[in-house]
């Protein structure tokens, strides 16, 4: 999401799904662990417990992944927290919350528009305690800026130039329910 890069580098919200045309590749064989260095929103966990197990995922799920993408980043440009709320974890969703009062209070709104996914790909899936968990390497294109409230002049950004985003998206569900998004890491 163009939100977390830009919390990273100067403030930057969330943004929506672009096309099927993406592809979703499996992860190589590796230790699960230590890729969460900065997580937001907990839920996923920093690291493996020992009790968990790997996860098959399909298409139907590689869709959801996408929808999400998508559907966040509408809320975050929408400033609606009470959508938000069916999207993501209650952690993700305080997060989101604190970063438009931020906002708010600095008299601004952060808009995002036209995102495309560019390429999805599966980094490490797996269960734990009866939740399902997927990490998905993110890459997609999106128009982010940064607007005064009332005026909509522009303060940050460029509402009519596209820019690329690469993030790492946690999302959980319980067994047999819906994916939630649960954290967000800027890839390097």
């Amino acid at each position: 999401m163009g939100w977390f890069a830009r919390r990273n580098s100067q403030q930057q919200p969330a943004a929506a799904a672009g096309p099927s045309g993406y592809r979703f590749e499996a992860p190589e064989e590796r230790p699960r662990g230590g890729m969460f260095g900065s997580t937001f929103g907990g839920g996923a966990g920093a690291g493996a417990a020992p009790a968990s197990e790997p996860v098959t995922l399909e298409k139907t799920d590689f869709d959801a992944f996408e929808r999400l993408l998508g559907e966040v980043q509408q809320a975050w440009s929408d400033q609606d927290i009470t959508r938000m709320r069916s999207l993501a974890t209650p952690e993700m969703v305080e997060v989101f919350a604190d970063d438009v009062a931020d906002d708010a209070s600095r008299g601004v709104i952060n808009r995002v528009s036209d995102v495309k996914l560019l390429q999805g790909d599966l980094a490490e899936a797996w269960r734990e305690g009866g939740r399902d968990y997927a990490t998905v390497a993110m890459r997609y294109e999106l128009k982010d800026w940064t607007e005064e409230q009332g005026s909509g002049r522009v303060v940050d950004g460029d509402r009519d130039a596209p820019t690329e985003a690469a993030e790492l998206w946690t999302f959980v569900r319980a067994s047999g329910g819906r994916w939630l998004l649960s954290a967000i890491q800027q890839s390097a």
